[in-house]
């Protein structure tokens, strides 16, 4: 049976749940807090990445798993569930490394360049054209 942390404040027991419903299944100090549950309490509480790893530290988790660099200031759920290897759900909480590629939710990653093809047909023809993707 796993341990219940008894914070007087719901927020603690929010951000050690690990569904961040504040109740059982529970994260425990013996255990590394993924990256993605800090982004994830983050954007269900309102509170900044920092603020979540703070909070969890002064709480006795002494191991988070963190990317190299700052944080993001703000984080909204959505954005914490790219990070989720289980699809854009808060069902199936499975959260990938830290610093690992964020994959589609079909499991592609995204090309550095897309390279559109010739087409011909009704009168009009374009050339092959590459074009960088989301920049």
């Amino acid at each position: 049976m796993r341990h219940t942390p008894e914070f007087e404040d719901p927020d603690d027991n929010r951000i050690t749940s690990l569904r961040l419903a504040g109740e059982a299944p529970w994260w425990t100090t013996d255990r590394t807090v993924p990256y993605g549950h800090v982004l994830y309490a983050a954007g269900r509480t309102g509170w900044s990445a920092d603020a979540v790893v703070a909070r969890l530290t002064a709480l006795g988790f002494a191991d988070i798993a963190l990317p190299e660099g700052p944080l993001p200031e703000r984080v909204t759920p959505d954005d914490a569930l790219l990070s989720n290897a289980g699809g854009r759900t808060d069902y199936d909480l499975r959260w990938i490394d830290a610093g690992a590629p964020v994959p589609t939710e079909l499991g592609y990653r995204l090309p550095e360049e897309v390279t559109y093809p010739e087409i011909r047909g009704s009168g009009a023809v374009s050339r092959a054209a590459t074009a960088p993707v989301g920049r």
